[in-house]
């Protein structure tokens, strides 16, 4: 479809955290995509409102230019003080200041119900309000990792976040998911879902090259960079420094976990590097020898597309992984390992076999999987859809 039959779009997009610009995720990529694209007239990302303090007026939301057709955008949750009489009717004129000027602001971008897109990544109970207020023509809902499926969580909040996708994607004109479970999942609920992995930030592109323990003449490093959370296996973690002490294992990454499951890998050749900047991740992984993904093959990782996948190829450092979904794809080009010797296994393997020609084969396969040729794809299907 030529973008002159249509409208151009104007995109609402809804994220479930406050981190834009600290890890480099998925919706962020997906937003600075959209703006590029000729279909997409403005993207305005929408972040959880954060809160204020009771005493103090503050406005109804702060924003943030990113580039001329991207804004990000955070809604406070006060504006005008509350007292601690009549509380919930001063909540009231919050609620209804805060809607206000988000609804004018849009209008004063050329927001419409003609030409808005609404696309939420649940869960979030803030979503419920954007639904209410934001007038559209299309409404899209983007599953990551499915917390459903989360082990650790209260029993209560799980119940609640099945609640909401079940009604969002009921609700949708078109339901995204990123990995095979999530689509077969969601596809029951709503016949207009697709399926679109993870991609790649070209900035992770390099060039194919050898060991950097080879040329340094240093120990091999093998690392993994991402959230240290319950799909993180520990145990392989502590298991494998303790096979191969002639190996430093660097760990990079926000931690979730309990500080008493991380002291298990508390051992004098795994390292600590703390929170890496996004802008800093291609370098370092660029100075690994080895990158690993050390993750329980559980319903929760099974639920995922491993960004850092795709991250690691493009690297060209060579991979091992253990047997998790979303890895499968890439077995010609990556090492999967069954169990615990298995994985310490391919390491040695890894090691001593990689090429500088694997190195370029895994560069060039991550070429083919960049952001903007996925938002591409994504665009162009939503635009099918909803221009029927």
């Amino acid at each position: 479809m030529k973008i002159s039959d249509v409208q151009r779009i104007n995109v609402v997009l809804f994220w479930f955290m406050n981190d834009w610009g600290k890890y480099g995720r998925a919706y962020e990529k997906i937003a600075e995509n959209l703006s590029n694209q000729n279909a997409v007239q403005r993207v305005i990302c929408m972040l959880p409102p954060e809160k204020t303090r009771r005493r103090y007026r503050v406005l109804p939301f702060i924003f943030k230019k990113i580039s001329k057709k991207l804004i990000v955008l955070t809604p406070n949750l006060r504006v005008i003080p509350t007292r601690f009489t009549q509380r919930q009717i001063w909540g009231k004129i919050n609620e209804h200041v805060i809607r206000f000027s988000i609804v004018n602001f849009l209008k004063i971008c050329s927001y419409n119900e003609f030409n808005t897109v609404l696309w939420i990544f649940p869960p979030h109970p803030y979503i419920n309000n954007l639904i209410r207020w934001i007038p559209r023509k299309a409404f899209i809902t983007q599953i990551v990792d499915n917390n459903i499926f989360k082990e650790h969580e209260p029993k209560a909040w799980i119940e609640l976040v099945k609640k909401q996708y079940e009604e969002l994607t009921k609700d949708s004109d078109i339901v995204i998911t990123a990995s095979k479970l999530n689509y077969e999942y969601f596809s029951h609920l709503n016949p207009n879902c697709y399926l679109f992995e993870n991609a790649v930030d070209p900035v992770f592109l390099g060039d194919p090259s050898d060991f950097p323990c080879l040329v340094n003449n240093t120990k091999p490093r093998l690392g993994y960079a991402g959230w240290i959370s319950e799909r993180t296996d520990i145990n392989l973690l502590r298991y494998l420094a303790i096979k191969r002490p002639e190996n430093d294992i660097i760990i990079a990454g926000p931690i979730e976990i309990s500080q008493e499951e991380f002291k298990k890998i508390l051992l004098p050749n795994i390292h600590y590097e703390g929170i890496i900047p996004y802008k800093k991740m291609p370098a370092f992984l660029k100075s690994l020898d080895v990158c690993l993904i050390p993750h329980h093959d559980t319903k929760f990782s099974q639920s995922m597309s491993p960004l850092k996948m795709f991250q690691y190829l493009a690297s060209g450092r060579p991979v091992v992984s253990t047997n998790v979904a979303g890895v499968e794809r890439w077995g010609s080009l990556i090492s999967i390992a069954n169990n615990y010797d298995d994985f310490v296994l391919k390491i040695d393997e890894t090691i001593k076999y990689d090429t500088i020609e694997k190195s370029r084969n895994r560069v060039e396969a991550a070429r083919m999987e960049t952001w903007d040729k996925r938002v591409k794809d994504m665009t162009d299907t939503i635009l099918d859809v909803i221009n029927v």
